[in-house]
């Protein structure tokens, strides 16, 4: 609509696809779509992960260990964590999708593919290499205390209680602690959910 004389006199064109464009155009909207919602497989996480929890253990070897500093590695361990898991969920769920709409005769769609492959096999390969580091660091801080660690840290964040109680977020550190290492070890009666995501990366590239 126009709302000055000058945009009414104002020559306008109207451009038109062919349905082969159309269908272009739908593809790239599609493609981008896609691109917008499919998350990632962090592999950045991982590294960073292992120095966060080697960090913690560094720190759990000290005689007196800085309850501020455990506080903040513990949070950003809870942060790429969970960063890694819900990214990874999303690309894995709808890359799925994706395959199965993509025509395996197009080759803009085949090279996506192959990008993906190696996507997928560069994942694999890094998962692989730092998951080890990953369960060596955990044992560590098992055998340093986690939950000296845990009631530790939640004292750096103590704030004045009704009751007098104090704690600090003890509850909510130490559920975020048995996330993560369930997350990498599993818990009883559950297989570890990096186990899971491994079987899905595989069972994306055989497919």
């Amino acid at each position: 609509d126009v709302s000055t004389l000058a945009e009414f006199h104002r020559r306008r064109s109207l451009y038109q696809l062919t349905p082969r464009g159309e269908e272009a155009h739908k593809g790239v909207l599609a493609v981008q779509r896609v691109a917008d919602t499919s998350g990632r497989l962090s592999m950045v996480m991982l590294p960073a992960i292992c120095e966060r929890l080697e960090a913690l253990g560094w720190e759990m070897a000290q005689p007196r260990p800085d309850a501020a500093r455990l506080y903040s590695l513990l949070k950003e361990l809870h942060d790429y964590s969970t960063e890694l898991a819900d990214n990874a969920r999303r690309f894995l769920n709808n890359l799925s999708d994706v395959l199965s709409d993509l025509s395996l005769n197009d080759e803009t769609f085949i090279a996506y593919k192959r990008a993906v492959l190696s996507y997928l096999d560069r994942f694999i390969l890094v998962l692989t290499r730092r998951l080890p580091q990953i369960l060596d660091g955990i044992g560590r801080l098992e055998q340093l205390g986690t939950q000296r660690m845990i009631t530790l840290a939640a004292s750096a964040d103590e704030a004045p209680t009704p009751d007098g109680q104090g704690g600090g977020p003890l509850q909510m550190l130490r559920q975020r602690w048995d996330g993560f290492r369930a997350w990498f070890l599993g818990s009883p009666g559950a297989r570890a959910v990096v186990e899971d995501l491994r079987a899905a990366a595989v069972g994306a590239i055989d497919r």
